[in-house]
């Protein structure tokens, strides 16, 4: 559904006191919300994205460059380092957002290969049934046709839970 995905982050919940003794714990690089977010993002296929890094100015300008490379080095283990991250600092607003505007402009839109290759489904659950252990889904099937043989996958929805698909 998108061309290109900014992931905004905040660094305005690290604990600067804490960083030496665990980064990875007291840095709040990505809660919960966010890795949910990550792994419904990579089970439809990644877009081209780019990060940007917000509220470096309220930790101490000695902090900045440890805090700057750590939530670089998450971006890049989430998302690999074809991607471009970039920070914006509010006192220095109107370069950072000339930049990030003109990075936006010429970030062209990377081809989801899967597609190429497999149906998909932009659908909406309309009824479940709990009885009968039955989803009915309706919406477009974009690309190939898809067989009622084939099996299909829904975010979300586990195999264990025993749910037809209607």
């Amino acid at each position: 559904m998108a061309d290109l995905v900014l992931v905004v982050m905040s660094c305005k919940e690290s604990d600067e006191s804490k960083l030496k003794i665990d980064p990875d714990t007291y840095s709040g690089a990505i809660d919960d919300q966010g890795y949910k977010a990550l792994s419904l993002l990579r089970s439809q296929g990644m877009v081209s994205l780019i990060g940007v890094l917000q509220h470096l100015e309220h930790t101490s300008s000695k902090k900045q460059p440890q805090i700057k490379k750590l939530f670089q080095r998450y971006f890049f283990s989430e998302f690999t380092d074809r991607h471009k991250f970039m920070c914006v600092n509010a006192l220095n607003i109107d370069n950072d957002v000339n930049a990030l505007l003109r990075q936006i402009a010429v970030t062209y839109p990377e081809q989801i290969t899967w597609r190429d290759n497999r149906s998909y489904m932009f659908g909406q659950l309309t009824n479940v049934d709990e009885a009968k252990k039955e989803l009915q889904v309706t919406g477009y099937i974009k690309n190939n046709y898809l067989n009622t043989k084939r099996l299909v996958h829904l975010t979300g929805v586990s195999a264990q839970q025993g749910y037809k698909i209607k």
